[in-house]
């Protein structure tokens, strides 16, 4: 499986521990069942020899890197989430990080949108992106539409991608079966 990644996305304490500030599980088994999932998916893909890349979005305390006319992101700064260094934007405890060989941060929704990752994508002449992560709606979907503007297929892990409202998930898995292939964990 030569240049092909799995993509984890934001599977950082803040957006899925259940005590996380900004968390889309609030039961302990669904999100231990989802980071499982997630580690199946891995040791998966890297028996494949697919290279396990990371993309966490970050902050500094003071907020500077903020997109200044997003909402969404705006309404993440009176909460105090996502500031680098602090055990918010810290990998989940149950994710395998051992297995990631390399990890990107970024500013925005879009993995695509750090420099770096593109690069990398670039660089290493990616054709086949493996997506798990949150929230589907917002960062898988759009990753999903970047690298399909890019050619670079895409196979979104429909067990390993999650949303806190499961009519957004849904709903944004049907937008991603358009532009790229949704699979299970059993197809990888």
């Amino acid at each position: 499986m030569n240049n092909s990644i799995l993509l984890i996305i934001d599977i950082m304490n803040d957006i899925v521990h259940p005590d996380g500030i900004l968390t889309c599980f609030s039961n302990e088994c669904d999100y231990v069942n989802y980071v499982n999932n997630i580690n199946i998916a891995i040791d998966k893909l890297k028996q494949s020899n697919a290279i396990v890349v990371q993309s966490n979005v970050k902050f500094s305390k003071d907020y500077s890197e903020l997109l200044s006319n997003s909402p969404l992101f705006g309404a993440v700064k009176p909460t105090k989430a996502l500031i680098r260094n602090t055990w918010g934007t810290k990998s989940s405890d149950l994710l395998d990080t051992s297995k990631v060989d390399v990890a990107f941060e970024k500013n925005a929704i879009d993995p695509f949108s750090d420099k770096h990752f593109f690069d990398f994508i670039a660089d290493n002449k990616i054709e086949h992106i493996y997506i798990a992560g949150v929230s589907t709606r917002w960062a898988v979907e759009s990753c999903v539409r970047s690298a399909h503007d890019l050619n670079i297929k895409t196979s979104t892990i429909s067990e390993c991608c999650t949303d806190s409202n499961f009519l957004d998930h849904e709903n944004a898995l049907s937008n991603c079966r358009i532009l790229g292939e949704v699979i299970s964990i059993n197809e990888l």
